[in-house]
């Protein structure tokens, strides 16, 4: 097959992170450890990347938690030490701007409305388009909803997509709705499979 368009995940893929080192720090200043952040955040992102929420001290104020000797201003603080040490994985950002020679390159991720800011720091609205955040769009991978959005998006047979995500469900979703489905693993493997779909 030659497909028209790659669709690809952000965190994992395009991105990754030092979410246990973000946790170690905190756990160190604050006393919590990971199994209580990762509690608290849980169902803020499962509403966060729908959009029902807009930010997290939103989230906070909506269901009115407060947590002994942890207050707001500390749950932010969390998450923002997540974001910052979030990094672009390079090698697979050029992976994905050398496929544009040949189709085009688009992102799909289940986040949070602050991801706009990110994706923009990161330089990926240049790059990449459209670009398809859960929060923005009211639907979540793998619901097949949030895949055939992103067909209508670009025009093509979902046949003639490429979809790269590092979660299997994820890639079942696409390949569900007739997308190509990558399970992401490693640049070099990324490469292969690329060159393999689009040659």
């Amino acid at each position: 097959m030659k497909a028209k368009f790659v669709y690809f995940d952000v965190g994992g893929v395009l991105v990754k992170d030092d979410r246990q080192t973000a946790y170690r720090r905190f756990q160190e200043k604050h006393g919590y450890g990971s199994e209580f952040i990762d509690e608290l955040l849980h169902q803020y992102y499962i509403e966060a990347n729908l959009g029902q929420v807009r930010s997290l001290a939103e989230y906070l104020k909506k269901y009115d938690l407060t947590f002994d000797g942890f207050g707001h201003e500390d749950v932010r603080a969390v998450l923002q030490a997540h974001y910052e040490l979030m990094f672009v994985d390079e090698e697979v950002v050029a992976i994905a701007r050398s496929v544009q020679e040949r189709a085009g390159v688009g992102i799909i991720t289940n986040w949070e409305i602050a991801a706009i800011e990110w994706m923009e720091r990161w330089g990926f609205t240049g790059d990449f388009n459209p670009i398809v955040i859960s929060a923005a769009v009211g639907m979540v991978k793998p619901k097949r909803e949030i895949y055939e959005h992103a067909v209508q998006l670009v025009g093509c047979r979902p046949s003639d997509i490429i979809f790269v995500d590092d979660k299997k469900e994820n890639v079942d979703g696409a390949e569900a709705v007739g997308m190509v489905g990558v399970v992401f693993r490693n640049a070099d493997q990324l490469t292969r499979d690329l060159k393999t779909l689009l040659s």
